[in-house]
C-alpha cells in the first residue's frame, strides 16, 4: 500500500509535460569557486504556472547542496528565470532542475574537467564581462599576465542577468556602445556596484541615447547634453603607457563629464576624459569616448589601456617567477595562506573546547607505538618469557588507549552547543547604504541535522539601519586552501555524503549535517539602507590633512577605532601622555581640530612600527631604526585581523602580511582611500547585526564581535586629484 501511495503522489511529476529550455550557467559556463553564480533558464509556458530553478552542487566537504531559487508566478509566454548557487570543489559538477507547479519539467547536468563544459576557476582568476563590440579586449586572454583572465563578451543587453547574485563573480563589468540595459538590469548593476562591484562605462557616441538609459539616473558621473571638442588625446596614451599614437585625423567630440568626487585618470585641456569615482563600496570608471567607434576602435594601444583600467599586471620573468614561487612555499608552511583562512581559524576557537594540537596527536601516536612495540616486547619476552602472550597483551593495550582517548575526548569537548559570531557592518554616508557580512561558527556536541537561519535585528539597530534589509546570500564559509573543507581540495572516494537545502535569498538552511564535536561556519551577506547612521562634514586641506566634524548614531560605542584618510591615520587619545584610544559614543561630535586627535602615518600604525635606538661611544653615534612588527598568520585576534583586511593594501599587501587576500578582496577599503574617501574602522559595543538561530532557537554566542567601517565623503578645497601614469618594468 505504501508503494501504491507513493506512486499516486508522484503521478503528477511523471505526467508533467517536458519543456524545451535554453540553459545558461555562470558566464559562458565559467564559474568561480566559492562565489555566487547564477543558473538561468529561458523557456515558453503554454499556460500560467509557478516555476523555479533548483541547483545541486558539492560543498567543501563533499556534501550535496540543493540551492532553491525563488518561486515566481508566470503568465503564458516566453520567460527567463534565475537561481544562485555556489560550488565548493574544483572537480565538482552542477545539476539544474526547472520545476513548474511542483513538477520537474526540465533538467541539465554540467560536469567539469576535460570531458565537461563547466569551467571552474579559482578566486585569483579575473573575470571580465563586456557588453558591446570591444574587439581589443579579447587580446587580454593571450597577454602574459600575473593572473589568468577569463573574458565573457555580451553583444546584446538581454544576455545580462537582472539579479545582484548574477554579478557576484564578476571582477569588472565593461559597458560600451549604444546597447541599452533594462530597468531591472540597471538596478541590479547599481546594487552590485554599491556592494563593492567595479563598473566601466564608455559613453556612446550618441549622448542622447546614454541619457535615456536608466544607468544615467544613478551614475555618480553626470554627462552634459552637449559634447565638447577635444584636440589632443595624449593623456589617454600616457595612461596606457604606450607611445603608440591614437589615429586622429581631426578633432574629436567627447562627452562633457562632471565628476565632483573621485580621481581624474586622464584629461585634455578642456575637460576630463577618464575619471574613477566611488559609489557606495564600489567604483565607477567613466570614459568620455566610445571605444567601439573611431578613433579608439582603431587604436593599437587599446589592449594596454584596458589592462591598466582593470589593474592587471604583466607576468614576471626570470628570477621574479622563482622568488614568487619561494614566497608561496613560505606561505603554505603554516597551513594558512589567505586572510580568509585566518578568519576561519579565529572563529573556530572556543575556550571551553580544549582541542589538542596536531603535535599532541603525534606525541600520543608515538607513545602508543612505544608501548605496543618495545614495552610490550620487554614484558612478554623478558619478564614473562611467554612470547605468545602478545596475542593477549596487544588487544589489551589497544583497548586501554581507546578508552583513554574516549575519556579524554569527553573531557576536552563541551556537552553544550556553542556559537562564535563576527559581524562586519559597512556604512556609506554618500549613498546611505549598509552592507553587512556576518560569519557564525556553530559547534555541535552531537551528530545531528540542524536548521540554520539568519535574520537582521531590526529593533536593536533601528537608530541606524535595518530598515528593509535584503539577503544577498547564505552559504558555508569556504577557506581558500587545499585542506579538509577547503575550496581547492580535490574530491576522492567519499562515503556517507548527504544532501541538504539552502534558500540563499531567505537566509535559511535545512537538514544540515553536523558531526559530533565538530563545527561549521556559515557566511551571510545583507544589504540595507541607513537612516542617519553617520553624519560628517569633512574637508581636506591638502597633504592628507582633515578638518570638520564627524558624528555616528550607531547603537553603541566605537572602541579601538582609527580614522584613515590618504596615508594618514587619526586617533583620539586620552591625553598627550596616555596613548589609550578614547571610545566614541553615539551622538558625540568628533572634531578634526580636537587637540587630542593625533595623526600619524597609516602604514606605520598598521604594521606596528617600533623605534629602536642604538647608542655608540658618544651621543652623536646614536642611531634610530624603525622596524615593522611581523604579521602573525597564526594569531586569533579578530580586531587585528579585520584591521588588516580593511587596509591590507595600505599596509603593504602580501609583501607585509605574507598572506593573500582573494576571498575577502572586496573588504579591502584601501581603494576608497585612493578615491578620496575617509574610512573609520572600529569595534562596536553592540549586539550582532545578524541573529543566528539553530533549529529555530537562538544560541547565545560565546564571542560576539561587531566591527564597523564608515566610508565618509571628503570635500576637497578646490583641488583636483589626478593619478599620474606609472612607468614600471611592465610598461614599454
Amino acid at each position: 500500500m505504501a508503494v501504491i501511495g507513493w506512486l499516486l503522489a508522484a503521478a503528477p511529476a511523471f505526467a508533467a509535460e517536458r519543456i524545451d529550455v535554453a540553459w545558461s550557467v555562470g558566464w559562458d559556463d565559467v564559474v568561480k569557486l566559492g562565489r555566487w553564480n547564477v543558473a538561468a533558464a529561458e523557456f515558453t509556458l503554454a499556460e500560467p504556472g509557478e516555476c523555479r530553478l533548483e541547483c545541486t552542487a558539492p560543498d567543501g566537504d563533499g556534501h550535496w547542496v540543493r540551492y532553491l531559487g525563488p518561486s515566481t508566478k508566470l503568465a503564458a509566454g516566453r520567460h527567463r528565470i534565475e537561481a544562485p548557487f555556489q560550488i565548493g570543489r574544483p572537480d565538482g559538477s552542477l545539476t539544474v532542475w526547472l520545476r513548474c507547479n511542483g513538477a520537474e519539467v526540465a533538467q541539465t547536468v554540467l560536469r567539469s574537467g576535460t570531458e565537461g563544459k563547466l569551467q571552474l576557476v579559482t578566486l585569483s582568476d579575473r573575470l571580465i564581462v563586456t557588453l558591446g563590440d570591444v574587439r581589443s579586449v579579447t587580446a587580454l586572454a593571450s597577454t602574459p599576465l600575473r593572473r589568468r583572465v577569463h573574458l565573457s563578451a555580451r553583444v546584446s543587453a538581454t544576455e545580462l542577468p537582472d539579479s545582484v547574485a548574477g554579478y557576484a563573480a564578476v571582477d569588472w563589468l565593461l559597458l560600451t556602445g549604444p546597447a541599452a540595459v533594462s530597468e531591472a538590469q540597471s538596478a541590479a548593476i547599481r546594487d552590485w556596484v554599491r556592494d563593492g562591484g567595479r563598473l566601466i562605462v564608455s559613453v556612446p557616441k550618441s549622448i542622447a541615447e546614454f541619457q535615456a538609459s536608466p544607468l544615467s539616473e544613478w551614475l555618480p558621473v553626470k554627462v552634459a547634453t552637449e559634447p565638447v571638442i577635444v584636440r589632443d588625446l595624449g593623456a589617454l596614451e600616457a595612461f596606457a603607457g604606450r607611445t603608440l599614437r591614437i589615429p586622429m585625423t581631426s578633432r574629436v567630440a567627447a562627452a562633457d563629464l562632471d565628476a565632483p568626487d573621485g580621481v581624474v585618470l586622464a584629461s585634455s585641456r578642456s575637460n576630463e576624459l577618464l575619471v574613477r569615482v566611488p559609489y557606495g563600496f564600489g567604483e565607477v570608471v567613466v570614459l568620455a569616448l566610445d571605444v567601439t567607434q573611431a578613433p579608439l576602435a582603431n587604436w593599437g594601444g587599446m589592449n594596454d589601456f584596458v589592462r591598466r583600467l582593470v589593474d592587471l599586471e604583466l607576468a614576471a620573468t626570470g628570477d621574479e617567477k622563482s622568488s614568487e614561487r619561494n614566497v608561496r612555499g613560505q606561505l603554505t608552511s603554516t597551513g594558512i595562506s589567505d586572510l580568509a583562512s585566518q578568519l576561519g581559524a579565529s572563529l573556530d576557537r572556543f575556550p571551553e573546547v580544549r582541542r589538542p594540537s596536531p603535535w599532541w596527536s603525534m606525541v600520543w601516536l608515538l607513545g602508543c607505538l612505544l608501548v605496543v612495540g618495545p614495552l610490550d616486547y620487554v614484558v612478554v619476552h623478558r619478564l614473562l618469557k611467554r612470547p605468545h602472550f602478545t596475542w593477549v597483551t596487544l588487544p589489551l593495550w589497544l583497548v586501554l588507549f581507546a578508552g583513554l582517548a574516549a575519556s579524554a575526548g569527553g573531557d576536552w569537548n563541551r556537552a553544550a552547543a556553542r556559537l562564535n559570531q563576527t559581524d562586519v557592518v559597512d556604512v556609506d554616508e554618500a549613498t546611505q547604504s549598509v552592507h553587512v557580512n556576518s560569519y557564525a561558527t556553530y559547534y555541535s556536541p552531537v551528530s545531528q541535522r540542524v536548521e540554520l537561519t539568519t535574520s537582521p535585528r531590526v529593533a536593536e539597530w533601528s537608530a541606524g539601519a535595518a530598515d528593509g534589509a535584503q539577503s544577498r546570500g547564505l552559504s558555508w564559509f569556504y577557506i581558500p586552501e587545499s585542506t579538509t573543507g577547503g575550496l581547492y581540495r580535490p574530491g576522492g572516494v567519499e562515503w556517507g555524503r548527504t544532501e541538504y537545502q539552502v534558500e540563499p535569498l531567505s537566509g535559511r538552511m535545512t537538514s544540515v549535517p553536523v558531526l559530533q564535536w565538530s563545527s561549521r561556519t556559515v557566511a551571510s551577506t545583507w544589504s540595507d539602507t541607513a537612516r542617519n547612521a553617520v553624519e560628517s562634514d569633512l574637508q581636506s586641506t591638502g597633504l592628507g590633512r582633515l578638518t570638520g566634524t564627524l558624528t555616528h548614531h550607531l547603537p553603541g560605542r566605537l572602541t579601538d577605532w582609527v580614522l584613515a584618510y590618504g596615508n594618514r591615520a587619526y586617533q583620539l587619545q586620552v591625553s598627550r601622555t596616555d596613548e589609550t584610544i578614547q571610545p566614541l559614543p553615539a551622538g558625540r561630535r568628533l572634531s578634526a581640530e580636537d587637540p587630542l586627535l593625533f595623526q600619524g602615518d597609516l602604514r606605520s600604525l598598521l604594521t606596528r612600527v617600533v623605534t629602536r635606538r642604538e647608542t655608540g661611544t658618544t651621543p652623536k653615534d646614536m642611531r634610530v631604526h624603525l622596524e615593522q612588527t611581523k604579521y602573525d598568520p597564526l594569531a586569533r585576534d579578530p580586531h587585528r585581523l579585520w584591521q588588516m583586511v580593511t587596509f591590507h593594501e595600505a599596509a603593504g599587501g602580501t609583501g607585509y602580511s605574507r598572506l593573500d587576500n582573494e576571498l575577502l578582496l572586496d573588504d579591502d577599503l584601501t581603494r576608497q582611500l585612493k578615491l578620496g574617501r575617509a574610512v573609520l574602522f572600529g569595534r562596536l559595543d553592540a549586539a550582532s547585526w545578524v541573529e543566528t538561530r539553530v533549529n529555530r532557537e537562538e544560541v547565545p554566542p560565546d564571542r560576539n564581535d561587531v566591527f564597523v567601517r564608515l566610508v565618509l565623503p571628503v570635500r576637497r578645497s578646490g583641488e583636483i586629484v589626478r593619478e599620474l601614469p606609472k612607468f614600471g618594468p611592465d610598461q614599454k
